[in-house]
């Protein structure tokens, strides 16, 4: 007695089921850890690219204020005024000489840009956050001078800021185009792949419903995971024929004999 066959095409999806990606269909899981994958090396090629940019943005930040500071220190008198100032103005940069108290003695830097500079001991600190859009981004050095003086010296650090804008704008712009691209063709990539499996489910279940003599159409030529299973369905499908052809002459057999 034949079983009744299941209905060939899918069931009613479950919403619960959709909400579990180990539920989601092959097709999806696919382009779905193709996409997380894509995204990861992304995300950091896109670190490694801000890093590598802010850290050479940073070193040439430093490598002006250090060229300032060896440059202005020495044109400090003992009253700190700057000896020579067109020397001092010649830098570009703006500093500043204050005394024990935090009294500014003598400033100087680019015409009409010269901000007042705040720094509570010595070393290297910003003014403001780092992307910062105000006008009052700069990088401050602070070093010591003769009679407890300190000399600081400042570089303007907008331009780097917006620099740096700019290239995270641009991965992120860059990325989500690659993201998408990528999933396209992992889609088209994992339909093409899957086709053959659809098709050999369809055949799977016409012989389910009782189609004699059919066979998985699989391509010649071809030696893949997808052509070997449907090969090894063909042999399957021949050992059931030849089993159940036996069986019919067995039972053809036995009604002979007791005639």
């Amino acid at each position: 007695r034949r079983l009744p066959a299941r209905p060939a095409g899918p069931g009613p999806v479950n919403p619960a089921r959709l909400a579990r990606p180990h539920s989601w269909p092959l097709r999806a899981r696919l382009v779905a850890g193709f996409s997380v994958a894509t995204l990861v090396v992304l995300v950091a090629a896109g670190a490694f690219v801000y890093w590598r940019v802010d850290f050479a943005l940073d070193r040439a930040l430093d490598t002006e204020l250090a060229h300032g500071v060896s440059t202005l220190a020495p044109l400090v008198g003992d009253d700190g005024m700057a000896r020579d100032r067109d020397a001092a103005e010649a830098v570009g940069l703006a500093w500043q000489v204050l005394d024990p108290a935090g009294t500014v003695l003598d400033r100087g830097g680019p015409a009409g840009t010269t901000p007042m500079l705040v720094s509570s001991g010595f070393g290297k600190h910003d003014v403001e956050a780092r992307l910062s859009t105000g006008r009052a981004s700069y990088r401050i050095r602070a070093v010591g001078l003769a009679h407890q003086r300190r000399l600081l010296v400042g570089v303007r650090r907008d331009r780097e800021d917006e620099a740096l804008r700019e290239l995270m704008l641009q991965l992120v712009v860059a990325g989500l185009g690659t993201l998408l691209v990528t999933a396209f063709v992992g889609d088209r990539l994992a339909r093409a792949a899957l086709r053959p499996v659809e098709r050999y489910r369809q055949q799977a279940a016409a012989i389910a419903a009782g189609a004699a003599d059919l066979r998985l159409e699989v391509p010649v030529g071809r030696d893949d995971e997808v052509t070997r299973l449907g090969h090894t369905f063909n042999d399957m499908l021949a050992g059931l024929e030849r089993a159940l052809e036996r069986e019919r002459q067995f039972v053809a057999e036995i009604g002979r004999a007791h005639v």
